[in-house]
């Protein structure tokens, strides 16, 4: 147990230690330090002390970040990273801003690390107690471990190692993103499902909020499942968010709605990597060189796929803590990432959450998944491709990820919509979508 948790933890440690992100490195070409953190950090100084009638202007935004009175640095000042998330994420990170950066992006640094950590804990400790989809491989006796159970105690601190070595979850952690708190949001609102906690988990859910666009699937599908606790749980969050915001005035929400309703839009602005893209319309805007007419066009078809691949997935009843629904909820993350209008690289951290369901799955066997074998290569695929695709599409303008995401996608639907478990769930009481 010890030894891969320290190598887990060396990583990290040389993730930092090798990032240039994290080399405090002044000049006229410079990146600015800590990655993507000074964004926050500017949001933060806007919150308490700037223009709220210019909260979303771009201009604004990118004349503090190279203000030496406001940015204790100089960098690049063709650049700058906008103001993006809603008006309540500034208003919660801002007391950030009444530190020196240096010393808040490293708090920053440890925050993000912590939510990793987390999540990695509340896998495991629902894997290890048998909560719900967990119950084969968790221990129920302490005198009579099963084989299995032996060999997932075995397994899983390596797996953490797999985990950290993963090149998602390296580059959201050296750019200062938010890939892991996505991560621990989405999986203690799948734990909190599993252990039939519905209201909870909607709760938690409705943190993911200041990403809206990792939202709007699970969100719909839980809607047309009328998951009522659930939703009732989301929306209070939300509410209480919306709360947040208006606390910040009417004149800046509308600044955010005008930004976001405008979010497609994104891609075109200058700076945009779409080789690092991984979602539907960045893979068709990569490939068609541009997004015209014929990449909104495919995109939409695609979209079209994906939405009808969720309606076999969640035919039928939802029932959390059954082997299906861990499927399903695997899918419906696999979903989120192929319909949102953008999502890059270290967004991918949340796969983590579907790779580990799927594991525990594989490990029982044929019993509960029959595609196991092309599961696990898909998997593995996906693993690799994650570190390579964003240089592969650069060359060749060809997004592996993407066709690796929907094959995955496809075999779940087959696995619970098209396959025996949409046999057994059709039944007179069960639920529709």
């Amino acid at each position: 147990m010890r030894l891969p948790l320290l190598a887990a933890a060396v990583i990290v440690v040389a993730c930092y230690a090798c990032s240039p992100n994290f080399q405090y490195v002044e000049g006229p070409e410079a990146s600015p330090y800590a990655g993507d953190f000074l964004q926050e950090w500017i949001g933060g100084t806007i919150v308490l002390e700037g223009d709220w009638g210019r909260f979303y202007d771009p201009a604004y935004a990118q004349s503090l970040e190279h203000d030496p009175q406001v940015t204790p640095f100089e960098w690049d000042r063709s650049r700058y990273l906008p103001i993006v998330y809603p008006p309540f994420y500034y208003l919660l990170i801002s007391p950030l801003a009444l530190l020196p950066m240096k010393a808040a992006a490293w708090i920053w640094a440890a925050l993000m690390i912590a939510a990793l950590a987390a999540a990695f804990w509340l896998l495991h400790r629902a894997a290890t107690r048998g909560d719900g989809v967990f119950a084969e491989c968790g221990r129920t006796t302490d005198d009579a471990p099963s084989q299995r159970r032996a060999r997932w105690a075995a397994f899983a601190p390596w797996g953490v190692v797999a985990a950290v070595a993963f090149v998602p979850v390296i580059e959201t952690l050296t750019s200062s993103q938010k890939g892991t708190v996505c991560l621990l949001i989405l999986t203690a609102t799948f734990l909190l499902l599993n252990r039939q906690r519905p209201f909870a988990a909607g709760l938690v859910f409705g943190l993911l909020a200041f990403k809206p666009q990792l939202t709007i699937v699970i969100a719909v599908a839980m809607l047309l499942k009328r998951q009522g606790r659930f939703v009732a749980g989301g929306a209070a969050t939300g509410a209480t968010l919306v709360g947040l915001c208006l606390l910040l005035g009417g004149d800046v929400c509308r600044q955010y709605f005008d930004f976001a309703s405008g979010a497609a839009d994104y891609l075109r602005n200058a700076g945009y990597d779409l080789h690092k893209s991984h979602c539907l319309y960045g893979f068709f805007t990569l490939l068609a060189g541009g997004a015209g007419p014929w990449a909104k066009g495919m995109t939409a078809l695609a979209a079209g796929g994906v939405v009808l691949l969720l309606v076999l997935l969640l035919r039928g009843e939802l029932r959390p803590g059954a082997s299906r629904f861990a499927m399903q909820f695997s899918a419906l993350v696999v979903a989120t990432i192929l319909l949102s209008p953008h999502l890059f690289t270290y967004d991918l951290t949340i796969l983590l959450l579907p790779a580990f369901l799927l594991l525990v799955l594989i490990a029982r066997g044929g019993e509960t998944l029959r595609h196991a074998s092309l599961t696990a290569w898909l998997l593995l695929g996906l693993y690799a491709a994650a570190g390579v695709s964003a240089s592969l599409a650069a060359q060749h303008s060809l997004q592996l990820t993407v066709p690796l995401l929907v094959s995955l996608l496809a075999v779940l639907a087959w696995e619970t919509g098209a396959g025996r478990y949409a046999r057994l769930d059709l039944s007179p009481n069960a639920a529709s979508i």
